[in-house]
């Protein structure tokens, strides 16, 4: 698949190309993809430094954007894009720092809101870590 991609009108089309694959990756790529499209990504990243840069701010304000309107029917796609932000970094297409900037703004999200509860952090937490939902008489 990397050869038909390098194939592409890279200096002509960068920016289609870039929102083909923020939508390939945020909304039909499947939980179990995610590894492969983060080796692509690891592959692009070589000839196509700062496309895969403006790729994965994308991804981390859709991120964004999905946990601060908390809505139900996003949740199993945050904890996709949470793997495939995972699989970058075992990629290295994403640094350390940045993954823990990332983690630190997720969990600090509505901090400040009059309408935050603990009971709501503490599920927050859980998202980030166990996965969409968790039974709490299981653990």
């Amino acid at each position: 698949m990397y050869p038909l991609i390098e194939r592409l009108p890279w200096f002509e089309e960068e920016e289609f190309i870039g929102r083909t694959l923020v939508q390939q990756i945020t909304l039909y790529s499947k939980f179990n993809d995610m590894d492969v499209m983060a080796i692509l990504l690891a592959s692009l990243r070589t000839f196509h430094r700062p496309f895969v840069i403006s790729l994965m701010d994308q991804i981390f304000e859709e991120l964004d954007r999905s946990f601060e309107r908390n809505d139900f029917k996003d949740s199993q796609r945050r904890i996709a894009l949470i793997k495939f932000i995972g699989e970058c970094y075992n990629y290295r297409v994403v640094r350390t720092n940045t993954l823990f900037d990332l983690l630190y703004r997720l969990i600090n999200i509505n901090w400040n809101q009059a309408s935050f509860s603990l009971t709501e952090f503490s599920a927050r937490i859980n998202q980030c870590y166990y996965g969409p939902e968790i039974d709490e008489s299981a653990l």
